[in-house]
Order: structure tokens, then sequence, then C-alpha cells
């Protein structure tokens, strides 16, 4: 794949690079362990206010599901 100036080699669209969370792009959370993801997505919990919470509770507890189960087959594996 030829790499752009607008997406500098992520294969992503700017627009979708400039949706943050947290001051992260997705780029940048999956270019982190599974063991960083986890807690930047705990400590990101943790920030929100109530309202905020509410809002993000569901998605929030299946990301963390989600790399919790990768994180232990991946300590299963060594």
């Amino acid at each position: 794949f030829p790499v752009t100036i607008a997406c500098k080699g992520k294969r992503l669209k700017p627009e979708v690079l400039s949706v943050k969370i947290s001051g992260k792009n997705i780029n940048q959370i999956v270019a982190m362990s599974i063991k960083q993801t986890y807690e930047f997505f705990s400590d990101y919990e943790k920030k929100l206010d109530s309202r905020r919470k509410i809002i993000a509770e569901n998605i929030l507890k299946e990301i963390k599901s989600i790399i919790h189960k990768w994180l232990y087959q991946q300590l299963d594996l060594h």
C-alpha cells in the first residue's frame, strides 16, 4: 500500500485518526501492549464524570472484558 501524506502509512482516514480518547487516536491505542491498553481504558473510566460514565459504561465494559481475556490468554501461552 502506498504511504499518503494524509494517513502517514496508518491506512486510516484522517477523520478516523482525528477521533481521540483521552488524547490518543485508534492507531496509538492499538500500538500499545495488551496490558497497557487495559490500563489505559481502566484509567480513562476512572476520569469520567458520572454522566459520561453512564454513557460509556456498556462499551467500556465490553472493551475491558475482551482485553482482559486477551491478557490472560497471553499469560497462558508463556
